[in-house]
């Protein structure tokens, strides 16, 4: 990045936006989300179970979307975690991991699988600065320069 501006109107935006969706159409469409997710034949909670492949299953004979989706089915990631490591929306993916739950291809992961830990074991990191002391390079926000790094806009906080 060579240069930052902030409020500058005179620059016509590259992308611009259509009207946007009313406000009121979120909730109702968040709902029926919802209501169809609960009527799935293996319904899941798209944040909190976390998701392995089940044993046996071969991905190599699956669509490529349910592939990638048994490759971050490690057993510590959520339907939320693997539409994210993916890049595709939470709802389709919630969807087909309940299909996929459903055709045996995945299970729930048992709870010491899914609250395992990668550092268990190994000590903790020793605080950097002693208790009590600073570094003296920490930043304050009535003082910084709001956005950080981008030269003066004469904003101090990001409110």
């Amino acid at each position: 990045m060579e240069k930052c501006v902030v409020g500058d109107p005179g620059e016509t935006p590259l992308l611009t936006t259509g009207g946007g969706v009313a406000p009121g159409l979120l909730p109702a469409d968040v709902a029926d989300r919802l209501h169809e997710i609960t009527a799935l034949p293996f319904p899941l909670s798209p944040y909190r179970d976390r998701v392995v492949a089940a044993d046996g299953t071969d991905p190599s004979g699956l669509p490529a979307r349910r592939r990638e989706i048994v490759a971050h089915a490690t057993g510590r990631r959520s339907a939320r975690d693997i539409a994210f490591a993916t890049g595709r929306g939470l709802h389709p993916v919630t969807v087909e991991i309940s299909r996929m739950l459903g055709e045996e291809l995945l299970e729930i992961a048992p709870l010491a699988t899914a609250s395992s830990f990668s550092h268990r074991g190994l000590p903790s990191l020793r605080p950097r600065v002693a208790a009590g002391r600073t570094s003296g390079k920490e930043q304050h926000w009535t003082t910084t320069p709001w956005p950080p790094n981008c030269g003066s806009s004469g904003r101090t906080s990001p409110g």
